[in-house]
């Protein structure tokens, strides 16, 4: 286990700020390269999905299924907190998103910082759709650049 994976294992349900990066899914055709770096404070590693206020109020109210359907392509490395994807092995950060994460986007069109308008044209429309808030992440441990406790 490396340092990264101990740090998250020791760490369940501090709050911490993290920031990774990730290449982005462009349209056909685009040969420049484009990467999303996010930075994100007030985040938890590994609070049960299932324990969670919102998810017990969701199935509550009827908002969410009664059941959890349980990974869908994932299973568990270290529960609650790390993540191994069934195909690839690659291992994942599961993070908490609380009412008070705050979140930080920026795009790097060539290893250069662009704005979003710029590259919004070179990607797929899933990179770019600001949608609900979401209340867990998975976060590949080799994206993550830092984590601060």
């Amino acid at each position: 286990m490396n340092t990264l994976e101990k740090l998250i294992k020791a760490n369940g349900g501090t709050f911490i700020a993290a920031v990774w990066q990730r290449d982005c899914k462009t349209r056909k055709g685009v040969t420049a390269t484009v990467e999303k770096r996010v930075a994100c404070h007030s985040l938890t590693f590994a609070v049960a999905y299932d324990n969670r206020a919102t998810v017990i109020e969701g199935r509550a109210n009827g908002e969410l299924p009664a059941e959890n359907a349980g990974l869908k392509g994932f299973v568990w490395e270290v529960f609650p907190r790390i993540l191994r994807a069934e195909k690839t092995g690659k291992l994942y950060a599961r993070l908490n998103v609380t009412s008070t994460s705050r979140f930080s986007t920026v795009f790097l069109l060539n290893g250069e910082r662009v704005d979003k308008a710029t590259v919004a044209p070179l990607l797929l429309a899933s990179e770019t759709a600001s949608g609900e808030r979401p209340t867990v992440l998975n976060v590949g441990i080799d994206n993550l650049l830092a984590v601060r406790c």
